[in-house]
């Protein structure tokens, strides 16, 4: 694996911060999705939504997963080919 890409062209590192964002607003209960209030859907309608964050949630973490066993090449911090390892 001598190939090496930006961090912002990986599957993987995408995967992961989408997971870490939908975990964060999952933690902090998010009493709003868009610009309507959860208390106002009623208790069903909040459920459904929760659901679909975590839904949402795995799906992230699968594509980070996914994104991981398919790299072909070495992801990059900076545009000039340093590798994590090398900074």
């Amino acid at each position: 694996m001598e190939e090496t890409k930006p961090w912002y062209q990986s599957v993987g590192t995408w995967g992961g911060i989408v997971t870490v964002v939908l975990g964060l607003l999952s933690a902090v209960s998010v009493a709003h999705v868009g610009g309507i209030s959860l208390e106002a859907l009623g208790q069903e309608k909040a459920t459904l939504v929760e659901l679909l964050m975590s839904a949402a949630t795995l799906a992230a973490g699968a594509v980070a997963l996914y994104g991981r066993v398919r790299a072909k090449a070495r992801v990059t911090l900076k545009s000039n080919g340093i590798t994590p390892g090398q900074v």
